[in-house]
């Protein structure tokens, strides 16, 4: 069988871009990742939800 796609190449090479957009530092890395978080619409909708499982608990 012959392999057509490398999921470990594949998130290397995403880790990797994502550490040159960081500027190559961990601080840059923590920036960038706060800054897609809160663009994130998934996330906001997972977040409001469990606040309101939590209201209604």
């Amino acid at each position: 069988m012959k392999k057509t796609f490398d999921c470990v190449e594949f998130k290397l090479k995403i880790q990797e871009k994502m550490w040159i957009e960081a500027g190559e530092n961990f601080e840059g890395l923590i920036h960038l990742l706060d800054k897609r978080r809160e663009k994130n619409e998934l996330l906001k909708q997972l977040i409001k939800r469990k606040e309101k499982q939590l209201e209604n608990a």
